[in-house]
């Protein structure tokens, strides 16, 4: 880094930049120069701890690069583990699914009369004859198809 070839550099570039501002009619930002610190000649015990702070501070970043991969490499297992879990309830919703609307279809198809000879039925029977439109199934009422029918002893 030449500090020395900067500066008239970025004196032209402030020059060029407050020329423009005049001829529009802008006002002038004040703006303070800011003294550089000139780089000057370190003493054979600053260049030692700089040295150092630098060699410190490259170990430093070198473990911190290693850690976060570590972290990302954690981070995309357990995504992975996650996916596969997701995959895997997703096609037990499915299935679960399949079998209840087929169990769904065989009670909607299903009719049982019991013995019609006998006089006297239980209260559960008469429950049971006196619904022709269907069983009520989780708080929904599915229809009969009387078409099919079991008789019973």
């Amino acid at each position: 880094m030449g500090g020395s070839a900067e500066l008239p550099v970025k004196l032209e570039l402030r020059y060029a930049i407050e020329a423009k501002r005049a001829e529009k009619g802008l006002e002038m930002p004040i703006i303070q120069d800011i003294h550089r610190r000139l780089p000057r000649e370190l003493t054979m015990e600053e260049e030692e701890r700089r040295q150092l702070r630098r060699e410190r501070n490259k170990v430093a970043a070198s473990r911190c690069r290693v850690k976060r991969k570590c972290h990302v490499k954690k981070l995309l297992k357990e995504s992975d583990e996650l996916t596969r879990a997701n995959n895997s309830l997703q096609n037990e919703i499915e299935q679960l699914e399949y079998e209840r609307n087929k169990l769904e279809g065989v009670i909607r198809n299903h009719v049982c009369e019991m013995n019609q000879s006998s006089s006297t039925t239980s209260p559960t029977n008469q429950s049971e004859s006196s619904n022709d439109h269907g069983i009520e199934m989780a708080g929904n009422l599915i229809p009969r198809d009387t078409t099919r029918r079991c008789y019973g002893n």
